[in-house]
């Protein structure tokens, strides 16, 4: 039996080509009600292309979880007014780039392309399978080669991290005055030691993230295991006077993150504390380990480097 994964169609209209990167930052695929028989043949490990109207194919992605139905009070990433029956964890493996647009003729009616064989009825359907042919065809197309090519993308947890800046216009307040992670987002030592972790992460190979619009606002994020897995951290300055509560808020705050980035993401996700200096209270080493929190600061940021 051929053990090899079936490729699909993900067609998004012309009309709304938004939800094309509404996909790629949720990694998540929606199915239309009228679509599950065709979604219920879909398997992990199975390649999606994204094809958006008017433009072409713009990446592939594989399927990574299996189908969850949309129930009927349940919100999803595309606010387009369609009947969405399910929903399906896509990691994107890589863009095509330029994207592949199929050369259909210029004739008045149902049309179909020379190069692949897929025609306009296949792409209004929005979501239909490849042969094995076709695959190969568009994967030559796309990247030179009837295969995927070697290099991956890292699967996309976020947008590529935006530094903090370091010099905010903000004048010292108590953190508790008004709303603390606001206030302390606003510190030149917050923004200095986030600015360092993700320098450190770079250097050793990890592609720090900031979160993706209208994921939970944590301060750092970052993909491990090859992708199957997920850090989320927050940053806290120190001063003598609010270290207690701030270490407090920001256990609390990865804590609640670590929650809501597994379940958004689908991977498994561990926490991660950085903060500007040692704690002067060396319990709260112990405390973090003992909730699986990587609390670290300069000196000891290789405790970042974690497996999940």
């Amino acid at each position: 039996m051929d053990s090899s994964p079936q490729a699909y169609v993900c067609a998004i209209s012309a009309k709304t080509p938004e939800n094309f990167e509404i996909c790629r930052v949720h990694g998540v695929w929606g199915f239309l009600r009228r679509s599950l028989r065709a979604a219920s043949k879909v398997h992990q490990g199975d390649l999606f292309w994204f094809h958006v109207g008017g433009i072409g194919f713009l990446a592939i992605g594989r399927v990574t979880g299996p189908l969850v139905a949309v129930q009927e009070n349940s919100k999803v990433p595309w606010d387009d007014g369609r009947d969405y029956g399910a929903t399906i964890a896509v990691d994107f493996l890589s863009a095509v780039d330029p994207p592949v647009a199929l050369p259909f003729p210029h004739t008045i009616g149902y049309k179909v392309d020379a190069e692949i064989g897929i025609s306009t009825n296949d792409l209004l359907s929005s979501f239909f399978p490849l042969t094995q042919d076709q695959h190969s065809r568009l994967l030559t197309k796309a990247f030179g080669a009837p295969s995927l090519p070697s290099v991956h993308l890292t699967p996309h947890i976020g947008v590529p991290y935006k530094p903090a800046n370091e010099a905010p216009d903000i004048a010292p307040k108590d953190p508790f005055e008004v709303d603390p992670d606001l206030v302390d987002r606003g510190t030149s030592a917050h923004a200095r030691t986030q600015n360092l972790a993700a320098q450190f992460l770079e250097s050793h190979g990890c592609e720090p993230c900031s979160p993706a619009a209208g994921d939970p606002e944590c301060d750092l994020l970052w993909a491990v295991d090859q992708g199957s897995g997920l850090v989320v951290a927050e940053v806290k300055s120190l001063t003598t006077a609010n270290e207690e509560k701030q270490l407090r808020l920001g256990l609390g705050q990865v804590l609640r993150y670590c929650v809501l980035y597994a379940q958004l993401k689908k991977r498994s996700t561990t926490a991660a504390l950085i903060v500007e200096r040692e704690p002067t209270d060396g319990t709260w080493e112990s405390l973090c380990a003992t909730y699986g929190v990587a609390l670290a600061w300069p000196e000891t940021f290789s405790r970042l480097l974690i497996d999940v």
